[in-house]
């Protein structure tokens, strides 16, 4: 006994969980995924970002929207400080020119409507871009949100009657009296407000703080009180900028019994809408360590694989953490997520200026800039802090003395660049174990046959590091890459170990 040598092979990643404890962790999930995406099966070290245009002052960026007008003309809306620019692509920023006045620091909700931009703050009559100068339209609404859905401008968050929603004429998002405009009050005097609206499909969606409604029958006439449906009581949201749609789920922050979560408001495959109840359940150490003072400047985007959400973590009064979760998970037990560090986002757009759908933001700190997703390895030359740690491994058998022979390592050929590797024994702090160069190696016959040269070509990167007389209960890794220049990707890892039943010792 105590002689036969076990594996504990580890692959098919999916994401991390910080609820449970991490000897209760199942396969596949990690304890941290810091600076990751596993949609793949395998840990990729995320690519970083670059800056758009030029460093306008001192102020979080308030709203950033793409725009292509019917003329074909592509440009990069944004707003700083209370003043609208443009970036057609490269070079700086363009003020536009015209009359108007926008909150210095509010959000801004940008929205294309019938070949212009319109932007709400809230405060100020809206502001108008035709492509050419910017004006105000005295007869929009003043709110602090607004959709142009089924050809109708929807706005809400109306200055003095946080109930209304206000619909324009169909076909004319300035005109808001007569004809087919509407002007209903959303289940007036509950004590509540509408914070948000999103679409989904063929309805127009309504959030208040606890509860959510829905606008159907758009047509030739003017909605009707008849049209609004309560969907869900007891959630709502904090964020009209938070909700994303993953295309048959708005995934939203909502924040009740003093808890945040993530929540999934479902259609159905029979287009019902249904409550997909909490989808970040796996991850409530972080969403209770947000700042709970701060949860209405959460914003989101949908990649078409993940829902990103930038939230104000700890004692911070802007977004300085980016949750992202990969939807194919949502139906599963196990939810993807991971979590990213140095994006402060306030806003986020997806846009298509030269070729691709590409993800921009804006900063949320004091500094006004934008930037673009892309291949970087750098955060516009700031490192990438690059974490993973797995689960606890023994725990199915805790009572069991393990005797740790060797982790062996499988990764993607990527460079000149080392992952350093550590592990925690039973518990205690992390201690290192070496690490691992992701270059280009030999064949496995290079020590007899090949010298320095290579048999064939791969992609492969295996390594293993022993272990030195460690004996313990529980044995959990740590790998991990702090730079602005690497790239990093896990394919699977194994243990090796003996067991130490008590009869042998």
């Amino acid at each position: 006994m105590g002689k036969t040598k076990y594996i504990i092979r580890e692959k098919n990643f999916i994401g991390y969980n910080d609820t449970d404890s991490a000897e209760q962790l199942s396969a596949g999930m990690l304890a941290v995924a810091k600076n990751c995406f596993c949609g793949t099966g395998e840990i990729v070290k995320r690519t970083g970002y670059s800056l758009i245009g030029n460093d306008l002052g001192s102020k979080a960026c308030q709203g950033i929207k793409g725009v292509r007008f019917a003329s074909g003309t592509k440009e990069i809306i944004a707003v700083f400080n209370g003043l609208i620019y443009k970036w057609t692509g490269s070079g700086d920023w363009s003020a536009l020119t015209g009359t108007y006045t926008l909150s210095t620091s509010a959000l801004i909700d940008i929205v294309v409507a019938n070949n212009n931009v319109y932007f709400f703050d809230g405060t100020n009559t809206v502001p108008k871009y035709n492509g050419t100068t910017v004006s105000t339209v005295a007869d929009i609404p003043i709110g602090s949100m607004a959709r142009w859905f089924h050809n109708q401008l929807h706005v809400a968050g109306i200055l003095n009657d946080g109930n209304a929603l206000k619909s324009s004429t169909i076909g004319d998002p300035e005109i808001f009296t007569g004809g087919t405009s509407s002007d209903i009050d959303v289940n007036p005097n509950d004590g509540d407000v509408i914070i948000g609206m999103k679409e989904l499909k063929d309805e127009l969606i309504v959030f208040k703080r606890n509860r959510i409604w829905s606008a159907t029958g758009f047509g030739t006439a003017a909605l009707t009180l008849d049209d609004i449906n309560e969907r869900i009581s007891g959630f709502g949201t904090l964020s009209h900028f938070g909700i994303v749609n993953t295309g048959n789920d708005l995934i939203y922050p909502s924040f009740s019994g003093n808890k945040v979560h993530f929540r999934s408001l479902k259609r159905t495959q029979y287009s019902t809408l249904v409550d997909g109840g909490i989808v970040s359940e796996g991850i409530e150490t972080t969403t209770s360590g947000l700042s709970k003072a701060q949860l209405s400047k959460i914003v989101g985007i949908f990649d078409g694989k993940y829902a990103w959400f930038a939230v104000p973590n700890g004692s911070s009064t802007f977004n300085n953490l980016v949750l992202t979760l990969d939807i194919e998970t949502l139906d599963k037990k196990n939810k993807g997520w991971t979590q990213h560090t140095g994006i402060n986002a306030s806003c986020f757009d997806s846009f298509v200026i030269s070729t691709t759908p590409t993800i921009y933001f804006g900063e949320a700190s004091a500094d006004s800039k934008a930037y673009v997703l892309d291949t970087s390895t750098s955060d516009n030359g700031a490192d990438i802090s690059f974490e993973v740690r797995s689960r606890r491994y023994g725990g199915d058998e805790s009572e069991i003395k393990k005797k740790w022979y060797w982790f062996w390592a499988w990764l993607k050929e990527v460079g000149d660049y080392d992952v350093t590797i550590d592990f925690s024994n039973d518990g205690f702090s992390f201690d290192n174990l070496g690490t691992i160069n992701l270059s280009g190696a030999g064949s496995e016959l290079d020590a007899m046959i090949l010298d320095t040269s290579r048999l064939g070509a791969t992609d492969v990167k295996k390594d293993r590091l022993t272990f030195s007389k460690l004996n313990g209960h529980y044995l959990q890794m740590k790998l991990y890459d702090s730079s602005a220049t690497s790239s990093v990707t896990i394919r699977n890892w194994e243990l090796v170990f003996q067991k130490r039943h008590p009869i042998d010792e």
